[in-house]
């Protein structure tokens, strides 16, 4: 009998939703709108001269015929130092060109990846995640979604993880 009443009340609460949804969306009372140039307020203490007027809009609203506002374009502003990424691969050292060699000696490219950086960041996951004896299937299972985010093979992301694996496991995490 409580299941019934359960349904009862999920059903009652769902139409309540559905209705005041339908009532706020349909209603032309809207709370937010657009400010347009007969809303703006008639004030006797708006500045009179040309040179004010043209400086500062007296809507609030900006069009796109007003020249008095400066162009902007974006800038081009480095990342901080301590930033997590960045521009720039990972240093490689020895480690980290022997593990770049051994996965193209087997012919392993992963997409979306000129630096490198994914690569070398998977190598780190695989030697961290090993160094806390976590299982063998997790971090495939991490490594695969890593490695495979540029296919739509689950087969070659798969075979791409095993490989990057085996590579950090012999030549990186030493």
């Amino acid at each position: 009998m409580s299941g019934l009443w359960v349904r009862i009340v999920t059903a009652a609460a769902g139409l309540t939703l559905t209705v005041g949804v339908a009532t706020a969306c349909g209603s032309s009372d809207s709370t937010v709108s657009a400010p347009s140039s007969s809303d703006a307020p008639v004030s006797s203490s708006a500045p009179t001269s040309s040179s004010a007027s043209s400086s500062a809009p007296s809507s609030g609203a900006v069009s796109s015929s007003d020249s008095s506002l400066p162009a902007t374009a974006p800038q081009d502003t480095p990342a901080p130092s301590n930033f997590p990424g960045g521009a720039a691969p990972a240093p490689q050292g020895s480690k980290g060109a022997a593990y770049l060699a051994e996965l193209k000696r087997q012919n392993v490219t992963i997409p979306n990846d000129p630096d490198n950086s994914i690569a070398l960041s998977s190598a780190e996951f695989v030697c961290s995640e090993r160094a806390k004896k976590s299982p063998a299937s997790q971090i495939k299972t991490f490594v695969t979604a890593i490695v495979g985010s540029g296919t739509t093979d689950p087969t070659a992301a798969a075979a791409t993880a095993d490989k990057v694996i085996a590579a950090a496991s012999s030549t990186y995490c030493k």
